[in-house]
């Protein structure tokens, strides 16, 4: 009994330790959870584009998103920069970045229930605290007829640091 005692306390050990995607602590959100890791912890250049690796945590209908959960809205290749000419400047960095297939090559999905693309935005809305000003523009735009993009607030944590919220 106790070698099968030892042996369940060591597989769920390695289990929890190979969960782990961060050394930031456990959190949870009710907002989807963006990890973003580049090569060796590469900072994010303004251009080229770097390759990088996203898992996306999205536990839909109003559950919890937990740091620790699999990703379960995507989990891949992307190439990322930083986006922007006077934003680029400011402490929070905005991101743009593409989805991509093994090859390297663009990689059109769905994400978040927006339409497939392979194109994508992290805004970082570094003045605008609420981050209500360019979802609600959107959202009147849309309404009046014309076409606005679609928004989503997410948490983004880059190569193990928290970054905070973005407009997705």
């Amino acid at each position: 009994m106790k070698k099968l005692i030892i042996i369940f306390f060591f597989i769920n050990y390695i289990g929890a330790y190979a969960q782990k995607k961060t050394n930031i602590e456990r959190f949870s959100s009710k907002l989807p959870i963006f990890f973003i890791t580049t090569k060796n912890n590469s900072p994010i250049l303004d251009d080229p584009k770097i390759n990088a690796h996203l898992g996306i945590i999205h536990n839909d209908n109003g559950e919890i998103n937990y740091s620790d959960d699999p990703y379960n809205e995507y989990n891949g290749t992307i190439g990322i920069e930083i986006r922007g000419n006077s934003t680029a400047n400011y402490p929070k960095k905005p991101y743009s970045f593409e989805t991509r297939d093994d090859d390297s090559e663009d990689l059109n999905v769905s994400l978040l229930g927006l339409p497939s693309e392979s194109d994508w935005i992290l805004r970082a809305s570094y003045f605008d605290h609420s981050f209500a000003r360019n979802p609600l523009a959107n959202y009147m735009s849309r309404q009046t007829g014309y076409w606005a993009s679609k928004t989503r607030h997410v948490e983004v944590v880059l190569n193990d640091e928290y970054q905070g919220i973005y407009l997705f």
